[in-house]
Formats: C-alpha cells, structure tokens, sequence
C-alpha cells in the first residue's frame, strides 16, 4: 500500500512526476526529486520500477489463487465466524419452554427415586412425560396441595441446573435440579453421550 501511494510521486517519467507533485510544497518536492535521483543510482532502479516488477513476480501466484478459488465454487475466503457468547446462547434456549412440578405456592417439588434418597426436580423438555408426572406426582404426595407444571425457559433452567462451567446449581433448593430430556431422545442418545462423557473423562455426565 505504501508503495502504490509513493510510485506516482517517484515516478521515471519526468512530465508524469511533475504533473503528480503539482499540488505538493515546493521543499517536499525537492525532497520527493532527490530520492528520486537516488533511485535510479541503485542497481534496482526507482520505487515505481520496483513496484511493477512486484506486480510481475505475483501475476503468476495471483492467477493460480484465482483459478484454485473458481474450483472450489467460492468468490472469496469466508471468515470463521465468532463463538456466541454465554448471553446470545442463552436468548437461543430460552425460546424452548421446559415444564417443572410446583406445589401451590409456585414452589419447585422434588421426587425421590429411592426411600432417603435426595428428592430431584426435573424440567422436562417432553410436555407429555411433564403430564404423566405430574399425574404420578398427585397419586404420591396427595398431602402436598396445588400441585401443578410451571413453565421455565430451558436458558433459565440450565443455568440453574449450574450447566455452565463453574456456574453451582441454585442452592435455595432443597432438591436436585436437573434437566429431563425427552424418553425417547434419551433411549435413542443415551449410549453416544455416555461415550462421548466417557471420552471427556466427565464420568458423572457418563452416569
């Protein structure tokens, strides 16, 4: 770039290079002639003489590019494009709704899967299995009054699950959060993540 802005300045041509410098000081063309004379005294000749012969050398390179881009089918190199952030990927998931048990003050209900083990909470992504659940939840806990599916975008629900590196999940909860797949998504994936867990060395994912 710098030696396309300086070749007409510095060109052989003496009616050409005063017809550029017209418009320049008197005391920065002197300057501009003066390393112009020095040009030509070297063996490679002036700024403007190099210049075309770097348009010569890279013709050849130039026209292989063009040809090898042609043949891939692209105009022009597509760049790699940004990682989305924490926030924009967030906006994305909220767009799914998942479904979690409340009772009737709106709070998160747990289940036990075991006697004395820790009751978790699930948002489930299937609205059907949030149903039957629901259903199952009422034949269980019939003590426990206004039972209901509250809807949490999944963005919200897997930060509070603590999905993000270093994020802990929500610890006014009694229970443990966790985000629920679909049954038949689960039946289908289950053994690739777990390899793909496994792989990662996450053997609490794997489980």
């Amino acid at each position: 770039q710098l030696l396309r802005q300086a070749a007409p300045y510095l060109s052989d041509d003496e009616a050409a290079a005063k017809e550029n410098v017209r418009a320049v000081p008197a005391e920065t063309v002197e300057k501009l002639a003066a390393l112009r004379a020095a040009g030509r005294r070297k063996a490679g000749g002036t700024v403007a003489s190099a210049l075309s012969q770097l348009r010569v050398a890279l013709a050849g390179p130039l026209e292989a590019h063009s040809k090898l881009v042609a043949a891939l089918g692209a105009s022009q190199v597509q760049p790699v494009p940004a990682a989305l952030s924490r926030e924009a990927v967030t906006a994305k998931l909220n767009t799914v709704p998942t479904f979690c048990l409340l009772d009737g003050q709106s709070r998160v209900v747990g289940m036990r899967e075991e006697e004395g083990a820790t009751p978790t909470a699930c948002f489930y992504t299937d609205p059907a299995e949030a149903r039957a659940v629901l259903e199952s939840a009422k034949r269980a806990m019939p003590d426990v009054r206004g039972l209901h599916l509250g809807v949490t975008p999944l963005g919200r629900a897997f930060a509070a699950c603590g999905g993000w590196p270093g994020d802990e999940p929500q610890g006014h909860i009694a229970s443990t959060l966790k985000l629920q797949g679909s049954a038949a998504v689960r039946e289908q994936m289950g053994p690739f993540l777990r390899e793909q867990a496994e792989k990662q060395g996450l053997p609490e994912a794997a489980g």
